[in-house]
C-alpha cells in the first residue's frame, strides 16, 4: 500500500491527464490549497476562482459540514462529512457555465467521489434547482441506488433524465460521473459508477433558456431539499463545461485517484 503522502490531489491528477483544458471547478478535501482545515470557504483549484462556503454562507452555522482528517493529507480519512442538513452553497450568484448545464447545447462534465450512508433515501451530489418544479439540474442518488442526472426546463418536467442501470453501495466511496454533450444525441450522454458506465442519449428536449432558480448547491438541492444523510462523506467535486469528458477519459481519473480513498 502506497503512503498517503504520495496520493496525488484532485489538480495534479488532472494536470498529469491533460484534462484541465475548460475546467471550471476543482474542490478537493485533501488538498492544502482547497481547503486549510480550518474556516468557511471550499477554494477552487481551477483557477477560476469559484469558492463554495460551508452552509449557506459565509456564517458559521449549523448547516455547515465538517471537515475530519489532517489538512494537507491525502487519504480517504480526509474528507467532509454531513449530518442530514449540511450542505455547501456558491458565494455568488450562478456563474454562466453553472446555468448552461441545463440549458440547449449543453456540453458539460460533473464527477467526484462520495460516500453514501444508506442507499434507500434519495441523496443530491449537487444541483441548481430547488423542486422538481424548478429550471435547473440535479445530480443525485435515488432511493433504489441508482444514480440520477436531471435538467427541468420547469413545470415538473425534465428537458433531460438519466438513470444508471447499476447500483451504489452503501457506506462505500464512490466515484460517481455524469457526462453530456448534447449536440451528439445517441451516445452523447454517460453515468459512471467507479469503473461502469451507462451510455444514453444526449438530446435535450425543450431545454429554457432561463438561469436557474436557485444557487448552485453541492450536498442538497438549491433549497436545502433531499441532502446528503448524517454519515455521508464528500471528497471532492470536480466540473467541466464547453467540453463532456469521454467515458475512457472518467474511467482514468477514476483508476487516478481510487487509491487514495481505498477502492
Amino acid at each position: 500500500m502506497i503512503s498517503s503522502h504520495f496520493h496525488k490531489t484532485f489538480r495534479d491528477v488532472l494536470d498529469d491527464l491533460s484534462l484541465t483544458g475548460s475546467l471550471k471547478l476543482c474542490l478537493d478535501a485533501t488538498d492544502i490549497e482547497s481547503y486549510e482545515g480550518q474556516g468557511q470557504v471550499w477554494r477552487d483549484r481551477s483557477g477560476n476562482g469559484y469558492d463554495f462556503n460551508r452552509g449557506v454562507d459565509s456564517a458559521a452555522t449549523a448547516a455547515d459540514p465538517t471537515f475530519n482528517g489532517i489538512a494537507g493529507r491525502r487519504s480517504r480519512n480526509e474528507y467532509f462529512s454531513f449530518d442530514g442538513g449540511d450542505l455547501f452553497t456558491y458565494d455568488s450568484a450562478n456563474e454562466a457555465w453553472m446555468n448552461n448545464i441545463h440549458k440547449d447545447n449543453a456540453k458539460f462534465t460533473i464527477a467526484g467521489w462520495v460516500q453514501f450512508p444508506s442507499v434507500a433515501t434519495y441523496q443530491t451530489v449537487c444541483a441548481t434547482e430547488g423542486f422538481v418544479a424548478d429550471i435547473g439540474f440535479i445530480l443525485c442518488m435515488t432511493n433504489s441506488a441508482k444514480l440520477q442526472f436531471n435538467a427541468r426546463y420547469g413545470a415538473s418536467l425534465n428537458t433531460l433524465g438519466l438513470t444508471s442501470v447499476a447500483s451504489i453501495s452503501a457506506a462505500t466511496w464512490t466515484f460517481v460521473a455524469v457526462t453530456v454533450d448534447d449536440a451528439i444525441g445517441v451516445n452523447g450522454a454517460a453515468l459512471v459508477i467507479n469503473g461502469t458506465s451507462q451510455l444514453f442519449t444526449s438530446t435535450y428536449a425543450t431545454p429554457s433558456a432561463s438561469a436557474a432558480v436557485d444557487t448552485f448547491r453541492i450536498g442538497a438541492r438549491g433549497t436545502s431539499g433531499i441532502p446528503l444523510l448524517n454519515g455521508a462523506r464528500m471528497g471532492g467535486l470536480v466540473a467541466w463545461e464547453g467540453v463532456a469528458l469521454t467515458t475512457t477519459q472518467l474511467a482514468s481519473i477514476y483508476a487516478a485517484t481510487r487509491g487514495r480513498f481505498g477502492v
